[in-house]
């Protein structure tokens, strides 16, 4: 039961972020433990990818800092590839300077100009 519940809790999240992912339970079977799935997607313009890399960002960073941990410098480049077009969160700043060469995608922009 708790994995069906746990699935319509994304399916709630994927159509609160406007996503056309749905997963359908289609059957359970006795004693409940074993259920079949069906699956329905398509593209959508109504949502936006800063939404969705908002809502998944915290996953995101975590697993950048795990594969940071790891060595494995191919992946933490595609993530970060992807993570520069998130929005900046709260604790940007705080990342950028908890490790500036992991977070570069976070640094502050440079001014130009003499005033700085």
């Amino acid at each position: 039961m708790q994995a069906i519940i746990g699935q319509e809790h994304k399916n709630i999240i994927n159509r609160e972020l406007g996503l056309k992912f749905f997963v359908e339970i289609k059957q359970t079977h006795p004693p409940g433990y074993r259920f079949e799935i069906g699956t329905k997607f398509a593209d959508n313009s109504r949502f936006t990818v800063e939404d969705v890399l908002g809502e998944m960002h915290d996953g995101l960073v975590s697993i950048l800092m795990r594969w940071n941990t790891e060595g494995n410098t191919e992946a933490c480049a595609a993530l970060k590839g992807v993570l520069k077009y998130a929005p900046r969160t709260r604790v940007a700043e705080a990342l950028y300077n908890s490790n500036p060469d992991l977070f570069d995608y976070l640094a502050p922009e440079k001014k130009n100009g003499a005033d700085g």
